[in-house]
């Protein structure tokens, strides 16, 4: 086995890594678009109903079991707002999409890598082509996954205690 070979053959390696990868990461920013999303309404439910109630039957609460739930709607009200800007602002459904299709980009190249690879005469300049479009792939993703999404990838993916780090990063 030559070194080019050797070379293309880690860089296929490398290839298919970055794809799964992302493939995890879409699915990562997937699931926690839908936790929030159910926190988000459990909150906005809790908030309703309890108002409603007190509204509804105000003499059947003391003044401090009023004053308390009255506290308890504040903290779960500002709750909502903070979780709401963050989701905002994380856009996590933009970037699982650009992981996903990011992910289907890498994965053309790839398999295209392994079956010149598995020629018994890779053209190496086909090669060198598909090398400088998994680059180009790569940086026009405009985002790039963190070094926890990788160490997550490397100990067996999110099924893994480690997946509980990703929620916290």
């Amino acid at each position: 086995m030559s070194d080019q070979y050797k070379y293309y053959d880690n860089l296929s390696k490398i290839m298919i890594k970055t794809r799964n990868i992302r493939f995890q990461v879409s699915e990562s920013e997937k699931r926690k678009e839908k936790f929030s999303i159910t926190t988000i309404t459990m909150l906005s439910i809790y908030i309703a109903c309890w108002s409603l109630i007190l509204a509804i039957f105000p003499k059947e609460f003391s003044d401090f079991q009023s004053k308390a739930l009255n506290l308890s709607l504040v903290v779960a009200s500002v709750s909502l707002l903070a979780i709401s800007i963050f989701d905002y602002a994380s856009n996590r459904s933009v970037f699982a999409e650009q992981m996903l299709q990011n992910a289907f980009s890498i994965s053309k190249i790839a398999r295209e890598t392994e079956r010149q690879l598995k020629n018994p005469n890779p053209s190496y300049e086909r090669l060198d082509d598909l090398a400088q479009s998994y680059e180009e792939t790569v940086k026009n993703a405009g985002v790039n996954h963190s070094s926890i999404d990788y160490n997550i990838w490397k100990r067996g993916g999110p099924g893994n205690s480690d997946h509980v780090l990703r929620w916290i990063a």
